[in-house]
Order: structure tokens, then C-alpha cells, then sequence
């Protein structure tokens, strides 16, 4: 497993599975997108890891009643101004 960033730092997603690719030759790269929502990230990621050698790219998170959960447990804990916690 290789992490990757999007946006801002590196490596890259096609960085990371050319490095899969190459060096470490991987001979099957699956890539799974961290995000919420297709838009221009998820469309970026898709192509370009694609392009780069990936064999399967992940769709986006999407809705689902635990990230629902999640975010409503925030959403409480700001208004409250209280710290939020970190799952173990």
C-alpha cells in the first residue's frame, strides 16, 4: 500500500502506481480513492492512475450512514466547542 495525495503534497496517485509499477513491480495495481464525491478530484485520480498503469480504480465514497454519523457527530461537537474524538 502506497499513499498518495490528490492535491497539494506528493506523491501523486499516478506517481505512486508508477512507482508500484516500476520499481516495485507490482504486477496488479488497485487504486482506492479517499474521497466523498465524484467532481473534479475522483475524475482526475480515475484518469490519471489509469493512464499511469492501474488496473482498477475505486469509485468515491459516497453517501453512507456511517460518514453520515460521523459528520453529524462533529457538526454537534463544534457547536458545542468541544474536542472532537478521535476513533481508535
Amino acid at each position: 500500500m502506497v499513499p498518495a495525495y490528490a492535491s497539494a503534497a506528493g506523491p501523486t496517485p499516478a506517481e505512486a502506481v508508477a512507482s508500484l509499477r516500476g520499481a516495485a513491480g507490482a504486477p496488479r495495481v488497485a487504486v482506492a480513492p479517499y474521497l466523498l464525491a465524484p467532481g473534479f478530484f475522483a475524475d482526475k485520480v480515475r484518469r490519471d492512475t489509469l493512464a499511469a498503469g492501474a488496473d482498477v480504480v475505486a469509485d468515491v465514497l459516497g453517501p453512507s450512514p456511517e460518514l453520515v454519523e460521523v459528520v453529524l457527530e462533529r457538526y454537534t461537537s463544534a457547536l458545542r466547542h468541544e474536542p472532537v474524538r478521535v476513533p481508535a
